[in-house]
């Protein structure tokens, strides 16, 4: 009987000393499982976070030295037109004074609009006779008005005088707008013929 106690007791013992192998063994293969899981999940996010970064990868430094030189000769080239559209508007500034200045020497020197010509004789054989001072006062009448009073040149164009003792005298007596007087004569005894005179007006 006491035998059959003891035998029970051992086999009871055994059994739990089994019972707690197993449950040891579990636990110790579900906390290695656990462990494997772990760094299986931990190396998953690892190479996850690995392929991440590869694929958005940032420039190189060659990339970043490749656009710096890329923003530099940009640089360059805009200064370079710069300087050029500045030198051109210098030229273009110096080209405006130099016209500027030419116009105000125009606007205050005298300005002659038109000129206008034509000649004045006296009739044959007007001084073959008397002595003394003779003439004659010979007008022309121009095309047109001018705005401000012509100045008037005359000479000499045709002579006709007997004699050696040439005597002739051709001036401007009077000048408007519109029309202008000759004088033409001669003195002494001189016998003139005839005599013409060129003029001209211009204002």
């Amino acid at each position: 009987m006491i035998s059959v106690i003891l035998l029970i007791i051992v086999a009871s013992s055994a059994v739990s000393g089994a019972s707690e192998a197993l449950d040891s063994s579990n636990v110790s293969l579900a906390s290695r499982n656990g462990i494997d899981g772990g760094l299986s999940v931990s190396n998953d996010a690892s190479q996850i976070v690995q392929s991440g970064n590869n694929n958005v990868a940032g420039p190189s430094m060659a990339d970043f030295m490749s656009l710096q030189s890329v923003l530099a000769q940009l640089q360059a080239d805009m200064e370079a037109k710069d300087q050029v559209t500045l030198a051109k508007i210098q030229q273009l500034q110096t080209e405006l004074a130099v016209k500027d200045q030419r116009i105000q020497d125009l606007e205050q020197r005298d300005y002659v609009e038109r000129c206008e010509s034509g000649d004045l004789g006296t009739p044959s054989h007007a001084f073959t006779s008397g002595d003394g001072d003779r003439h004659l006062d010979l007008t022309a009448t121009f095309s047109r008005a001018f705005r401000t009073t012509p100045v008037v040149t005359v000479g000499l164009r045709h002579v006709d005088h007997f004699a050696t003792e040439i005597r002739v005298s051709a001036t401007v007596q009077s000048v408007s707008t519109t029309s202008l007087t000759v004088r033409i004569g001669t003195w002494v005894d001189s016998r003139l013929y005839a005599a013409n005179v060129y003029w001209m007006a211009c204002a």
